[in-house]
């Protein structure tokens, strides 16, 4: 919310009240009175009345309509507030569609216009996940302009902003543009797999679907043809329309579907990152996965993990800090299905697995061992009941039988732990 300072004039305070109150009689006749009043600071962080206007939602179209037209599109886009933000950055945040059209027909230059941090309209449209504001804003940027505000920091910044909103058509979309997006670093030093990385429900193995929804998921599946790719303003106008008839029909249904088509723009996704990544240099392509395949391992994303070893064999070597690789941080953090990628294993994987050990030189029996988080939803018996699970993965990895005592005595310290 907007924080409206105290006023140092009287007829700054009027302006103030009469736009809060949408009272266009009311600030019409100050307007009249003083011509500069439109475009006068009224507020403790320097807003203008039409800043007011829009973050004030109750204020009616035609009143900004008016005052809109009171001021010269060259008004519109020098007039900020404190922290940099034009009239249509105040639009974007509330993803006001009509007037975000009156203000970028009246002047265009507020596309590009930044903020204090560097952030223009659209990257606030899509850190606020309004869809339809992002598309259209999309639409009337110009791709060809220079310097690009879709290249470099403020572009993967952008790109980063679509995956964190689940707008994943939409960072396909520039993606497939601007390549280059798919390796650079935004704004906070983070690129886009590795954004993505932090989203487990963006794939299949991190929702929590109940059995029938599993079933219908399974009969929901759509085509990589059928992907929406963003950018195109009217198409996505009109499929946002009707999945919202449909939604009101099929609200149960829809939504399966809906969670599928995500899954399948994610998947998509992260295939192209991935290809991005393998043209840097060697040096560098180990860096631009290591850590996604790491966050990856830790919150069980096991499309991710399957993905980028498929892509680059050599990253399951990988290591962090602490000395752990893939399959033992899958142990730590107790990601059960990362086993299935050990149905078939090779040799190299079986040794990896078995023989790998941390920096304390713990190995994969001591990292079993260690009782994992408390989970208060279980209670003991259930929890002691989870714990002991993760002792069958040694079996399987057929460890030799002079470490069978000691998983009996990890059991039995278990057992202890739980129950004191």
């Amino acid at each position: 919310m907007i924080t409206i300072g105290k006023p140092k004039r009287l007829k700054e305070r009027k302006t103030l009240l009469a736009t809060v109150r949408g009272d266009w009689e009311a600030a019409n006749r100050i307007f009249k009175d003083d011509p500069d009043a439109v475009t006068a600071k009224i507020s403790g962080i320097e807003e203008i009345a039409l800043h007011v206007a829009i973050s004030k939602g109750r204020t009616s179209l035609v009143f900004i309509q008016k005052l809109v037209y009171l001021m010269t599109g060259n008004s519109l886009e020098a007039t900020v507030n404190v922290y940099g933000e034009t009239p249509l950055h105040y639009a974007a945040i509330a993803g006001n569609i009509p007037v975000i059209k009156i203000l970028v027909t009246t002047n265009r230059a507020l596309l590009q216009k930044e903020n204090s941090y560097g952030l223009n309209p659209l990257h606030y449209a899509a850190q606020n996940c309004h869809k339809e504001a992002v598309s259209f804003l999309l639409s009337e940027t110009d791709y060809h302009q220079d310097p690009s505000p879709f290249t470099g920091e403020k572009g993967a910044t952008l790109v980063n902003l679509f995956i964190i909103a689940d707008f994943y058509d939409e960072a396909l979309h520039l993606l497939r543009r601007y390549p280059n997006l798919a390796i650079q670093k935004d704004n906070k030093g983070k690129t886009a797999l590795e954004t993505l990385a932090k989203k487990p429900h963006a794939f299949p193995s991190g929702s929590k679907l109940g059995f029938c929804e599993r079933l219908i998921y399974r009969f929901a599946s759509v085509n990589a043809d059928d992907v929406p790719r963003g950018g195109d303003l009217e198409s996505t106008v009109d499929s946002s329309k009707e999945n919202q008839k449909e939604s009101k029909k099929f609200g149960f249904l829809h939504n399966i579907k809906n969670t599928n088509m995500k899954h399948n723009q994610a998947l998509h996704l992260l295939r192209l990152l991935i290809t991005e990544a393998l043209k840097a240099r060697p040096s560098e392509t180990r860096m631009l996965l290591k850590k996604p395949l790491q966050i990856s391992a830790r919150l069980g994303i096991y499309e991710m993990v399957v993905e980028i070893i498929k892509a680059y064999p050599r990253s399951d070597w990988v290591v962090d800090r602490d000395g752990n690789n893939i399959f033992n941080l899958a142990i730590v953090h107790r990601q059960e299905f990362f086993f299935s990628l050990l149905k078939r294993p090779s040799p190299h994987t079986m040794h990896l697995v078995t023989a790998s050990t941390d920096k304390n030189g713990d190995n994969i029996l001591h990292l079993a061992a260690r009782l994992g988080p408390s989970n208060e939803t279980l209670g003991a018996a259930l929890q002691m009941h989870s714990e002991m699970k993760w002792f069958k993965v040694i079996y399987i990895f057929g460890i030799p039988s002079k470490f069978k005592c000691f998983i009996i005595l990890s059991i039995l310290l278990l057992l202890l732990l739980l129950f004191i």
